[in-house]
C-alpha cells in the first residue's frame, strides 16, 4: 500500500494529475468529430443562461446564437444516471424550450435516440440523463439549445434561441466498492489523554486486482483529512471524527497529494468517478462517525456551617463558571449526605432545603441523557460513588434543627425567628477556619463559648449544644488541646462523646 506522505513534495502527485488531464485532452482530440453547425440567431433575447451537468456548471449569458464550450467537460460512467439542469433568458411571458443531445456512439451525428433531455417552462428546467451501458468510452459531444415558440433540432439554424456545445467523457464501469464501516463506540468521553476510536467492517469492500485499501480519518463536517492507515483505528483528541474506507489504484490516484489538515474527503471524492471525476476508486463518504467530548463539572464554592431555623436549612453553592458542557449535554446539581455520598436530592440549581443534621455535599453533574439514565438513581439509596457525581463538588455542612436540641435560641421577638448572632469569642479561644468547598477540613480542635458559660460551640462540627457527659478537667490533661474550658461542658456532634 502506498501511504499518505504529506511531508513529501506534492509535485509528483500534481504531475500525475496533470498527466491524467493531458490524456483526457488527447483523447478528446483523437475522438473529435465534425458536427453539423447550429445557430440560434444573433441579437435576440432568448439565450442559455446556465448549464449544469455533472462537472459542468457554466453561466454564460448571450453568445450571439452559438458558443463552443467544448473545453469544459463532464465525466460520466456507462450505465449510470445523472441530473441535468438548464436555465435561460427570454421574454417573461413566453415559456422557454430546452433540448440536449449526447453522441453516445461517437459517429459525429446526433440521432433521434441520442436526444437525452427535453423540457419547457418558465425558469430553470431539470431532468435525468442515463448513460447507455453500451456507450462508447472516451470523449464525445454534448449539444444543448434553447428556443421560444417551437423545439429546434440539433442541426437547426433559427432566430429566437441559442446553441452551446460541451465535451462529455464516458468511462467504463468502475468495480471498486468501499463497503461500509460501523463505529465500535461512537460516543467517547475524553479522559485527558488521547482517545482511541475504532470502526468495524460491516460490509466488505470490493478490491479489483491491483487496487489497495486505506482507511482515512477526517475531522468535522468539512471532512478535513487528519490521518490515514492500514487499520480503521486512530488516536484522537476532542472533536467529531469520521473513519472512511478508500479503495484505490495507486497508479491512478497518488495519495501524496493529500495534505493533512488541509485536504478534505470531498476533495478526494471529487477526483473519483463516483464524485464526478475521472478516476476509478471508491470512498465511503458517510463512514463511521465518532464524537469525542470533554465534559467537565467544574467547581463550586460555598462550603460552610449552617444553623437552621424552625427545623430546616437552605444549603446553597455557587458555580465558579469553569464547567464545560458540550453540545447535547445537560447540567444537574446533586445533593448527597454523609461521607458515603448518599444521594438525597437533585435539581436545576445548586440550592437545596434540608431538615436533618448532617454533612451534605452539592455536586455538579454534566451528562448526556442519551448515555446516562438518571431514573436509575434511588434517592436515599444510590450513592455518588456509584455514578459520576463527585467530580468537583462543593460541600456544605448543615444543622437544620435549630440552635440546640430542646433549647431553641430565640431571635428578636421570641422563638422561631432568626437566630441571634453568637457571643464574642472568650479570651484564649481559637476559631478554626470553615471546611473548604469539597472537603471536611482538618481534624476537630478547639471550642468557644457562645451564649454563656454553660454553652459551647464546636467550630468543626454543626450545631450548638451541651455535652451530656462530664469530661476530665482538660487543663490537667493535654492542656494543648483545649482553651477556655468552663465546667468541662463539651460536646462533639460527630460521635456524641466529649472532645479530645
Amino acid at each position: 500500500m502506498q501511504p499518505f506522505s504529506p511531508g513529501q513534495s506534492a509535485l509528483r502527485g500534481l504531475w500525475r494529475t496533470l498527466s491524467l488531464m493531458l490524456a483526457v485532452v488527447l483523447a478528446t482530440s483523437a475522438n473529435a468529430q465534425s458536427y453539423c453547425p447550429s445557430d440560434g440567431g444573433s441579437g435576440n433575447v432568448f439565450n442559455l443562461q446556465r448549464v449544469q451537468f455533472v462537472g459542468i456548471d457554466n453561466s454564460s449569458g448571450d453568445n450571439n446564437g452559438y458558443a463552443d464550450f467544448t473545453a469544459i467537460s463532464a465525466t460520466v460512467q456507462a450505465g449510470n444516471a445523472y441530473s441535468i439542469s438548464l436555465d435561460g433568458a427570454g421574454v417573461f411571458f413566453l415559456p422557454k424550450r430546452f433540448r440536449a443531445w449526447m453522441d453516445w456512439d461517437q459517429n459525429g451525428v446526433f440521432s433521434a435516440s441520442e436526444l437525452v433531455f427535453e423540457a419547457n417552462g418558465f425558469g430553470q428546467q431539470s431532468g435525468t440523463v442515463t448513460v447507455p451501458a453500451g456507450a462508447n468510452l472516451g470523449s464525445t459531444r454534448m449539444r444543448v439549445n434553447t428556443s421560444s415558440l417551437v423545439y429546434q433540432g440539433a442541426c437547426a439554424n433559427y432566430n429566437l434561441g441559442e446553441v452551446e456545445d460541451y465535451t462529455v467523457i464516458v468511462t467504463g464501469q468502475c468495480d471498486a466498492i468501499a463497503g461500509a464501516l460501523q463505529a465500535v463506540k461512537p460516543l467517547i468521553c475524553y479522559a485527558g489523554d488521547e482517545a482511541f476510536i475504532q470502526a468495524s467492517v460491516i460490509a466488505q469492500p470490493t478490491v479489483p486486482p491491483g487496487y489497495e485499501v486505506v482507511y482515512v480519518l477526517t475531522q468535522g463536517p468539512g471532512l478535513i483529512i487528519q490521518n490515514a492507515g492500514a487499520d480503521p483505528q486512530f488516536f484522537v483528541g476532542v472533536g467529531d471524527y469520521t473513519i472512511h474506507t478508500l479503495v484505490y489504484d495507486p497508479n491512478t490516484l497518488d495519495l501524496s497529494i493529500v495534505e493533512f489538515g488541509v485536504t478534505t474527503g470531498f476533495d478526494v471524492n471529487g477526483l473519483l468517478v463516483q464524485g464526478g471525476g475521472a478516476i476509478c476508486a471508491a470512498l465511503d463518504v458517510a463512514g463511521a462517525q465518532f464524537s469525542v467530548t470533554d465534559p467537565s463539572a467544574g467547581t463550586l464554592s460555598g462550603g460552610a456551617e449552617v444553623c437552621g431555623t424552625n427545623g430546616a436549612a437552605t444549603l446553597t453553592a455557587t458555580a465558579n463558571g469553569d464547567a464545560n458542557v458540550p453540545a447535547g449535554y445537560s447540567t444537574v446539581y446533586v445533593l448527597t449526605q454523609g461521607a458515603g455520598l448518599t444521594i438525597v436530592n437533585a435539581g436545576a440549581a445548586p440550592s437545596f432545603d434540608v431538615t436533618e443534621d448532617g454533612l451534605y455535599t452539592i455536586h455538579t453533574l454534566v451528562y448526556d441523557a442519551n448515555t446516562l439514565d438518571l431514573s436509575i438513581v434511588e434517592l436515599g439509596v444510590t450513592t455518588g460513588f456509584e455514578g459520576p457525581p463527585g467530580q468537583g463538588g462543593g460541600r456544605a455542612r448543615a444543622r437544620p434543627g435549630g440552635p440546640a436540641p430542646g433549647r431553641p435560641r430565640p431571635g428578636p421577638g421570641g422563638g422561631g425567628g432568626p437566630a441571634a448572632p453568637p457571643a464574642p469569642r472568650p479570651p484564649g479561644a481559637r476559631r478554626a477556619a470553615p471546611a473548604p468547598a469539597g472537603g471536611r477540613g482538618a481534624p476537630q480542635v478547639r471550642c468557644e463559648r457562645t451564649a454563656g458559660a454553660r454553652w459551647w460551640r464546636d467550630l468543626r462540627e454543626p450545631g450548638c449544644g451541651r455535652c451530656p457527659v462530664q469530661c476530665e478537667q482538660p487543663q490537667r490533661r493535654h492542656p494543648e488541646r483545649w482553651r477556655g474550658c468552663v465546667r468541662h461542658q463539651w460536646r462533639s456532634y460527630a460521635n456524641g462523646d466529649c472532645q479530645w
